[in-house]
């Protein structure tokens, strides 16, 4: 996972290319003449004709470098975006949570919620975990960032592993036929979802289980399409992060300057080459993995093939909402049982 274990084999063709040249100028040099340490002789036959490649290898080198700059500006942007775009879903989905969990009806004796409110925010949280987990399921082609998954996330997106969250009392047979019956297309299963949640909270204000007015109904549906926004932003992005072509260019433009990097620098530093042309490959050669990795911030790898990444940890964003979602409600509760137990305390 280290740039040295994805560019070593490139780097070590580069320095036995190097090692070629100056066995080959050692082998043509008259042994009286020959100066191992010393620059290579430019009136020797090889060096004079590798001088025309030293030329083009620094016009090359030039714009290489600002490409492939360029590249690494985009690659990182991207995989920034990305990442606040997870976050900034996950937010929501907490934002939602805090909405609903401020806003339930609660004993005036305990301030522990009502039974109807405690039944509207259990379905209502379970339904916002299980919306996280489906909208993941579409976005993760191969297995995330975790060494512990050796499937796909994708594999969430199947009747099959609808029975298992129904096992497991993610959501109940209801929903997964309903979710089944909406649609062909399973990544849109968490919009569902998230239907269910706003129709539910507003359904849940007439009848006062939410004690919120109008404010709290705006505010509900402003973040419904805030969330809805971002988990749709996010797949688009990751469509259209880079076109294929300008990654072709850069890696090719790369592995030319590589592979020319020995008959270029042979002549200026002659033995030196082995050590020089292999830090050039190194570096040019692991840049730009890099910037491939950035471009792959969910572990698809659609772009490199490479172990090195930097992948978003998809199973921490859920590990993290799904103990943030349920820790609201004990929030709320938590001091108004607190007041509750002073005030009866101070009255006896």
């Amino acid at each position: 996972g280290t740039i040295f274990e994805v560019a070593w084999p490139r780097a070590l063709l580069s320095a036995f290319l190097s090692a070629l040249l100056v066995a080959g100028h050692w082998a043509t040099t008259p042994r009286d003449q020959l100066q191992r340490w010393a620059m290579p002789d430019p009136a020797h036959p090889l060096v004079a004709r590798l001088k025309v490649i030293s030329g083009m290898w620094d016009l090359q080198l030039t714009l290489t470098t600002f490409v492939t700059t360029f590249f690494m500006s985009h690659a990182y942007a991207f995989w920034r975006n990305a990442y606040g775009l997870a976050r900034s879903i996950q937010g929501k989905l907490s934002d939602t949570a805090m909405l609903l969990s401020t806003n339930g009806a609660r004993e005036p004796a305990t301030g522990a919620y009502t039974p109807e409110a405690r039944a509207l925010l259990d379905t209502s949280l379970r339904r916002l975990s299980a919306l996280h987990v489906l909208f993941w399921a579409g976005m993760v082609r191969r297995a995330p960032a975790s060494d512990f998954f050796g499937l796909s996330f994708n594999q969430m997106l199947s009747r099959r592993a609808l029975e298992r969250l129904v096992h497991r009392g993610s959501i109940t047979a209801v929903e997964r036929d309903a979710l089944l019956g909406v649609g062909s297309n399973p990544r849109t299963w968490h919009l569902a979802l998230l239907a269910w949640v706003l129709s539910d909270a507003e359904e849940a204000r007439r009848r006062g289980v939410l004690v919120g007015g109008v404010g709290l109904e705006a505010s509900l549906h402003d973040m419904g399409r805030k969330l809805r926004a971002a988990t749709s932003t996010l797949p688009d992005e990751v469509a259209a992060r880079m076109p294929m072509a300008y990654v072709h260019f850069v890696q090719v433009l790369v592995d030319v300057l590589c592979l020319m990097a020995p008959f270029a620098l042979f002549p200026r530093a002659g033995l030196l080459t082995v050590f020089l042309a292999a830090t050039v490959c190194l570096f040019f050669e692991g840049l730009v993995e890099l910037c491939k990795t950035f471009l792959d911030p969910f572990g698809n790898r659609r772009v490199s093939n490479a172990d090195f990444r930097a992948d978003v940890q998809v199973d921490v964003l859920i590990a993290e909402s799904n103990a943030g979602l349920t820790m609201w409600p004990r929030r709320v509760e938590a001091l108004t049982k607190r007041v509750a137990a002073t005030t009866t305390g101070a009255a006896d």
